[in-house]
């Protein structure tokens, strides 16, 4: 199981810096690690890692060469030993590379059965967040001797039409068992370090497309100026596109619908 906090950790050790180490003390606010040598501020806006047990990540809002110490709005409190990583990039910019990435890298097949086939009836209401409908199996009962076993037969009499699944005419099968509705959905946006990402999408693809957009966004800023930049944006995008050929989001093209509905 892949959560947005591992997401950010890869993408955090791909671009940019990161620095690991232990904590020496800190408190619910503010991390200590005496051998660290950074100049002031050197981490200020990027991403503090908190490696336990119940792994966070948060804003680094200060940070003090001469105390040694990382400051971050209130969390749990820090303790001796606490193993931690330190990014100079912001968490804001890596989540935005992470939720581009996921939205770039397609949409999955989901499945639903929640409508029930009903008798004479030709239009059913689409639950709440299916749409881009690409396959419709009607439940059919093969054995009478046993009703709980069914088979699944493919439809191609139906159309989506705002919100509705529409079919030419009433469909014969096992009636009040659930219809088989298969659609293509991108994956939901993660926010929160304990957000999962579907194991659809490879981690590893993941991580260098992020890290592609992450170079996107930067180079917005600092144009083609810098070279290492540049490069890292190139291999990256060499790696996404390798990786896409091998690790492909599942997803179904529609049906042919063998009905003329206009």
């Amino acid at each position: 199981m892949t959560t947005l906090y591992n997401a950010l950790l890869d993408v955090a050790r791909t671009c940019g810096v990161l620095v690991s180490g232990t904590a020496t003390g800190g408190s619910t606010t503010s991390l200590v690690d005496t051998g660290r040598l950074e100049q002031d501020d050197y981490f200020k806006g990027g991403t503090l890692f908190i490696r336990t047990s119940s792994p966070a990540s948060t804003k680094i809002t200060a940070y003090s060469q001469s105390a040694h110490t990382f400051t971050f709005p209130a969390r749990a409190n820090i303790v001796t030993g606490t193993l931690y990583s330190a990014s100079n990039q912001s968490r804001d910019t890596l989540v935005q590379a992470i939720n581009l990435a996921l939205t770039h890298m397609g949409p999955y097949t989901a499945t639903d059965e929640t409508l029930l086939l009903a008798s004479n009836t030709i239009e059913y209401s689409l639950p709440t967040g299916v749409h881009n409908v690409v396959r419709v199996e009607a439940p059919i009962r093969y054995d009478p001797t046993n009703v709980s076993l069914l088979a699944y037969e493919k439809l191609y009499h139906w159309e989506e039409d705002n919100g509705k699944l529409r079919f030419k005419y009433p469909i014969s099968g096992a009636q009040g068992s659930a219809l088989r509705i298969y659609y293509n959905i991108y994956h939901a946006d993660v926010n929160l370090d304990a957000d999962v990402i579907s194991d659809l999408y490879n981690r590893q693809r993941l991580m260098w497309t992020a890290a592609y957009f992450f170079e996107y966004q930067r180079m917005q800023f600092s144009g083609n100026s810098d070279a290492k930049e540049t490069l890292l944006m190139q291999a990256a995008s060499l790696k996404e596109a390798q990786m896409a050929q091998s690790f492909p989001v599942p997803s179904l093209s529609r049906d042919p619908i063998l009905e003329t509905y206009r």
